[in-house]
């Protein structure tokens, strides 16, 4: 009986049910933290007045940014072309392959933490013989 009057209520009732609009607010409120706002920014916005697309475009706008910040402003990922036979050291160094291009080149990405050049590898045996 109760489960058949919940499922009429919304015929029967001319205000939609508090708990509703209450859980849409919360999640709204969620999504916007999870996306990367800080509970101050979310607490600014009226989020009853925001329509879905505007909520969308404000999750997608944060995190398209911070996937191209990598969440930290000094940090940005990045792509660069180099020569086939370098790609070996880019790996090495931290970049992650992409492609290869028709012209003997290829791509890499990787963060740009220390200008973005690969680092010479040195064998430890040489270091010794160095000295």
């Amino acid at each position: 009986m109760k489960s058949a009057y919940r499922r009429c209520q919304p015929y029967l009732q001319t205000e939609t049910p508090s708990g509703i609009e209450d859980t849409k607010l919360q999640f709204r409120q969620q999504l916007l933290i999870v996306a990367g706002y800080s509970e101050d920014e979310v607490n600014t916005v009226d989020l009853e007045k925001l329509s879905d697309d505007d909520i969308r475009d404000r999750v997608r706008e944060k995190l398209l940014k911070e996937n191209n910040n990598n969440g930290n402003g000094s940090r940005t990922l990045r792509q660069k072309v180099v020569p086939l036979d370098e790609v070996e050291k880019y790996i090495e160094s931290g970049w992650e392959y992409v492609s290869q291009l028709p012209n003997g080149r290829a791509i890499v990405k990787g963060s740009d933490v220390d200008g973005g050049e690969p680092q010479p590898q040195i064998n430890p045996a040489q270091k010794l013989i160095n000295r």
